[in-house]
Formats: C-alpha cells, structure tokens, sequence
C-alpha cells in the first residue's frame, strides 16, 4: 500500500484534509485566526516523510503537532501569549500557510 493510500484512510475532525505524496505528508484545515481579524484562516501544515514507522503513526503525530501549535496560539494569561508558536517555539513545519482560504489555491 502506497503512503497516500494509507492517508486516505485517515479522518480526523470535520474540515481537516489529509494528503500525501511519496515525498511529503500535508495537512490543511480552517481555524479562527487567533489575532483576532475575524477572518477564517487555512493552515496548512507540510512535513517531509522522516517517520521510519507506520505511516498512520507519523499522521498521528502530525495531527498532534498541528494541535499543539494551535494550542500555544490560543493559550493566554490575562489576554497575552504566553507561548507564542511563531517567536517562542521552534517552527516544526516546513511551510505554514496562514492567509486567508480564498487566496490558498487547493492542494
């Protein structure tokens, strides 16, 4: 079974899409934009296949790593980041796609 088989197996919450090529694993899906512009945002998140396991394990961890940094963009105390993902945390990701879904062309 080819990796993107494997991946299309996978479902997680509404809206979030899995794909995958040979070379890399890409996860989007549309959040509120923590900053408060109002504004629907379409992250997208892109790693290179450097699991050495099952494929759906390395998903998982991606899932669990895009949660993450939408955690650390939420999380505040008395309204001020305490984690910042972008200044404060070793961006994991080799490309983090943060504008608005109309101008992301589909993947």
């Amino acid at each position: 079974m080819t990796k993107a088989e494997e991946v299309a197996r996978v479902t997680y919450k509404p809206g979030w899409k899995f794909t995958a090529t040979e070379e890399k694993l890409i996860i989007q899906h549309e959040v509120e934009d923590s900053r408060g512009s109002g504004e629907p945002l379409l992250l997208t998140f892109t790693w290179c296949w450097d699991w050495p396991f099952y494929t759906v394990d390395f998903v998982w961890e991606c899932i669990r790593r895009a949660e993450m940094h939408e955690m650390a963009e939420w999380f505040r105390v008395d309204g001020q980041l305490t984690h910042d993902p972008h200044t404060t945390m070793t961006n994991e990701f080799e490309f983090h796609d943060l504008r608005p879904p109309k101008e992301v062309s589909p993947v």
